[in-house]
């Protein structure tokens, strides 16, 4: 008869907790796709030996502060990883930017072999070339953002 009580704040304590869990934070991404806050109409997906891949094109920053890309998913891939190509003593090197790749707001960043880029890391089938491959950007502000890039 006592234990209806402690059993029932239990469960009470139980809830509180994981509706804590279950709010939005700005430590993570969002489990959803936002297409407002970054987008492309060019991204292309040069592949490289060893299934890996690299994203190029331009990037559109539509919200209205800076965003920075800090990683992703991508279909078929087990690794989704901004970097920043660098030149140091002569000789080119890659680098994780820090905090991301940086996006002013409102602004457009092109992602190029020279500077920043997107590596897409153990691409397993190897998608035909023109075919369509879906990279889900996380971002510092805790959104996801897809683009769809053309397999070059």
């Amino acid at each position: 008869m006592n234990r209806v009580p402690v059993t029932a704040g239990i469960f009470a304590t139980m809830a509180l907790g994981l509706a804590a869990c279950s709010s939005q934070s700005d430590s993570g991404p969002s489990s959803s796709p936002d297409p407002n806050v970054v987008t492309s109409n060019n991204a292309q997906l040069v592949l490289s030996k060893g299934g890996d891949a690299y994203v190029y094109g331009t990037l559109r920053n539509n919200s209205n502060d800076e965003v920075k890309i800090v990683g992703g998913t991508a279909e078929s891939a087990s690794k989704v990883t901004p970097e920043q190509v660098v030149t140091v003593d002569g000789k080119k090197t890659v680098e994780l930017p820090p905090g991301g790749i940086p996006i002013p707001a409102q602004s457009e960043l092109t992602l190029e072999p020279t500077n920043y880029r997107i590596a897409i890391a153990g691409l397993s089938p190897t998608p035909p070339k023109d075919g369509t491959i879906n990279v889900n950007l996380a971002l510092s502000n805790g959104s996801l953002s897809r683009i769809a890039t053309t397999v070059q």
